[in-house]
């Protein structure tokens, strides 16, 4: 079999990760084509970008973000993707390393479930866009300024509205910023979009729409102009009135195991009842740094501040407020063990 391998090059846990996952596939006799060189692997190893692999399977190793933006890269492309995380806290990474030689005979047996996703086809004149497994997100180009636009569903006006913006999520992403703006959360098996305002000033509501549907959104204007956001990462001004979105003809396909199907469910079982709690109990701030966290994976105080917007001291005030309720953790960075990085608590 043919693997590629994704992964974070500056990243030094990544590139240990590589290195534990390179021996069980390379001594299982499987070609091996890896993204970025690797330090102290043979200079003559195969390498290819994402986007040229010819693979049977891709591994993305890292976290939910290298994931995400694996999949943009394959965007007009059906290779099963096996998720190695780094950290046992992101969400989207299906095993770590301490499961892979098992997980691999697995594969080699046919053992496994090619899991698919559903991705959003984001369409606008003059722009060309990458597929969205998460989430497409409208909104100002400034912080807390109004974007207004008309939503239609199959060409029928549904609502018009001024707002921080829309989200327009899969299931797959309903558990991310739809769900920390009020969005409801959906099995990743469901033939569903989440259409969710962001503080709406005309009150609107989320809105669950088969997937194939297709969601217009039209007269988009804001003073400091608008843009669009896909997966967190890819962001671009919008340069039209219309922006289209439908499923695409290119679900992601993720390789599963049966045995791995409660953890997902569990962890996120365990992150509705945090949540809650803090809902009753925990600042605003806290509040905050927490979906940023569940979010984005592990952080250090400086990405969160950035992240949050928040000031030095009220970041400070959150994250004293989650580690002292043992919700995050905190330990050195072995990017740079200078700084510490917070992490969620899987309890």
């Amino acid at each position: 079999m043919k693997f590629g391998i994704t992964f974070d090059p500056k990243d030094k846990v990544c590139i240990a990760t590589v290195k534990d996952v390179m021996k069980p596939l390379l001594a299982a006799h499987h070609d091996v084509i890896l993204e970025s060189r690797v330090p102290d692997s043979p200079k003559n190893f195969k390498r290819s970008n994402i986007k040229s692999m010819k693979v049977d399977f891709v591994i993305s190793i890292g976290n939910s973000f290298n994931v995400l933006r694996t999949f943009r890269e394959f965007s007009n492309s059906k290779i099963p993707v096996l998720s190695v995380s780094t950290s046992p806290t992101n969400f989207l990474p299906e095993i770590t390393t301490d499961v892979f030689q098992s997980a691999l005979e697995k594969i080699q047996s046919g053992d496994y479930i090619l899991e698919e996703h559903s991705r959003l086809e984001i369409k606008s004149e003059g722009l060309e866009f990458p597929l969205a497994l998460n989430e497409v997100v409208i909104t100002s180009k400034k912080s807390a300024t109004i974007v207004s636009y008309n939503l239609f569903v199959d060409d029928r006006l549904i609502f018009k509205d001024s707002s921080d913006g829309v989200i327009i999520s899969t299931p797959t992403g309903s558990t991310g910023y739809s769900a920390s703006a009020g969005g409801p959360v959906a099995f990743s098996n469901s033939k569903v979009f989440i259409l969710t305002p962001i503080a709406s000033l005309n009150q609107n509501r989320p809105i669950i729409l088969n997937d194939g549907s297709t969601i217009s959104i039209k007269s988009i204007s804001s003073n400091s102009g608008a843009e669009i956001v896909i997966d967190g990462r890819f962001r671009t001004n919008i340069k039209s009135n219309e922006i289209k979105i439908k499923n695409s003809i290119y679900p992601a396909r993720f390789v599963r195991f049966k045995e791995f199907d409660k953890n997902v469910l569990e962890k996120l079982r365990k992150r509705a009842e945090i949540t809650n709690t803090l809902s009753i109990n925990g600042p605003p701030s806290a509040r905050f740094v927490f979906k940023v966290l569940q979010y984005e994976g592990t952080l250090t105080q400086k990405e969160l501040i950035k992240m949050t917007g928040m000031s030095p001291r009220t970041v400070r005030s959150g994250l004293s407020y989650l580690i002292k309720n043992s919700i995050i953790g905190e330990q050195k960075s072995l990017r740079d063990t200078r700084y510490s990085v917070y992490y969620i608590i899987n309890k």
